[in-house]
C-alpha cells in the first residue's frame, strides 16, 4: 500500500474524529431552537455566545474549574506517590500473608462504585468533612487499579539493579525512587492521564446538575459534596 493511500486513510480517520468535537463548538453558538432542529445543523446560521456569558457570569464557571483542577491535581499526586510505595512492598518485600492482603485490595475493584457511596458519606460526615474539597481528595485518595498497574510493572524489572544498589548501601526508600520509579515513567504517564481525564471531568459534570436543579428550584435535590464545591 502506498503512502498516498495511508495518508489519505489518516486524514479521513481524522476527520471523522474531529467532526464530534466541531459539532459541540458549534452547538454551544447556537440557540436552543436550532440546536435542537432536525436534522441537526453542523454551521451556525446566527452565532451567539450567550451561552459562554450565562456559563462563566451566571454559574462561576471558572472558580468551578478551579476546584476541579485542584482535586484532580491532589489525586494525581497522592494516588502516585501511595501506590507507588505500596506497590514496592507488595512487589519486593516480604512479609506474612502479603499475597492475601493483595487479593483482598483486588477484590474491591469488584464493587460497584454506588455501592460504596452511602459508607463514603458517613465516613465523612463522621469525620466532619462533609461539604469540603478535603472530604472528595481524602476519599479517593488510594487507587486500588494503582496498585494492581504498578505492581505488576515491578515485578517486570530486573531485580539484580536493587542488589546492586543493596550491595552499595541503598536503602529501600533510595532504590524506590532514585532506580524503580524513574524505570516507571511510561506507567506513571499513563496512570496520570487516566486519573487526571476521570476526575478533570467530574466538577463540570456536576455544575450541570446544580445548575438545572437551581432553575426548577428544587433546593433539596443537590448532592453534599456539589454543594460544598460550589457555594
Amino acid at each position: 500500500m502506498s503512502k498516498k493511500i495511508i495518508s489519505l486513510i489518516l486524514l479521513i480517520g481524522a476527520i471523522i474524529m474531529f467532526i464530534p468535537y466541531w459539532f459541540m463548538i458549534a452547538v454551544s453558538l447556537m440557540t436552543i431552537e436550532e440546536a435542537s432542529s432536525v436534522p441537526p445543523h453542523f454551521f451556525p446560521h446566527n452565532p451567539i455566545i450567550d451561552n459562554y456569558k450565562e456559563i462563566f457570569v451566571e454559574l462561576d464557571f471558572g472558580r468551578y474549574f478551579l476546584n476541579s483542577l485542584f482535586v484532580t491535581l491532589s489525586l494525581v499526586f497522592f494516588q502516585i506517590f501511595l501506590c507507588s510505595i505500596a506497590d514496592y512492598a507488595f512487589a519486593r518485600l516480604y512479609f506474612p500473608f502479603k499475597n492475601a492482603i493483595f487479593l483482598i485490595f483486588l477484590s474491591v475493584i469488584m464493587l460497584p462504585g454506588i455501592v460504596l457511596l452511602i459508607p463514603k458519606y458517613i465516613i465523612l460526615r463522621n469525620l466532619g468533612l462533609v461539604n469540603t474539597l478535603t472530604g472528595v481528595i481524602l476519599l479517593e485518595i488510594f487507587s486500588v487499579f494503582g496498585i494492581f498497574l504498578y505492581r505488576q510493572h515491578f515485578l517486570s524489572l530486573p531485580i539484580e539493579m536493587e542488589e546492586a544498589a543493596i550491595v552499595d548501601g541503598a536503602s529501600v526508600w533510595r532504590i524506590l525512587w532514585n532506580i524503580m520509579m524513574p524505570l516507571s515513567k511510561p506507567v506513571t504517564l499513563s496512570f496520570s492521564l487516566l486519573v487526571f481525564i476521570i476526575w478533570l471531568e467530574f466538577v463540570p459534570m456536576a455544575s450541570h446538575s446544580y445548575y438545572f436543579s437551581r432553575k426548577e428550584n428544587h433546593s433539596n435535590s443537590n448532592s453534599p459534596t456539589t454543594r460544598s464545591i460550589f457555594q
